[in-house]
């Protein structure tokens, strides 16, 4: 195997030429528990969309606010994605991460529901798309 890199004394890098696979795999489960990452975690993206940028904005963070009523600090964003317009549409991205121990998803899932109702009942977020992809990665 040949591995090209610009940085050859990465953590990862090293590891795998040592074929410290059990200490590269205790690096990084640590890592995504401590960050709040798959597996520990289940991620939740809603991709806010409308032809109007600052519309999108805007109806972004009225969602991303009420989902923080009852969701707290698992809420992340909104923030526009690498990509952010498509086919005449704005996108900004909110990010739920929800533990998978301590709570039941079905709960989440529910308040989510309730939310984005709310949120369409709002006659200033006309025209709004909400896509939510559950475990986008």
């Amino acid at each position: 195997m040949i591995i090209q890199t610009y940085n050859p004394g990465h953590r990862v890098i090293e590891q795998v030429v040592n074929h410290d696979y059990e200490g590269m795999f205790m690096q990084e489960v640590t890592e995504r528990k401590n960050f709040a990452y798959p597996p520990f975690y289940r991620i939740i993206r809603l991709d806010v969309k409308h032809p109007d940028q600052q519309q999108a904005a805007d109806s972004a963070h009225k969602l991303a606010e009420l989902l923080r009523v009852s969701l707290g600090n698992r809420i992340l964003g909104p923030e526009p994605p690498l990509v952010s317009r498509v086919r005449n549409h704005y996108i900004q991205t909110i990010t739920l991460k929800v533990e998978r121990v301590n709570i039941n998803i079905n709960k989440v899932k529910e308040i989510i529901r309730a939310t984005l109702t709310q949120f369409e009942l709002d006659k200033q977020n006309a025209g709004v798309r909400v896509v939510i992809d559950v475990d986008p990665y």
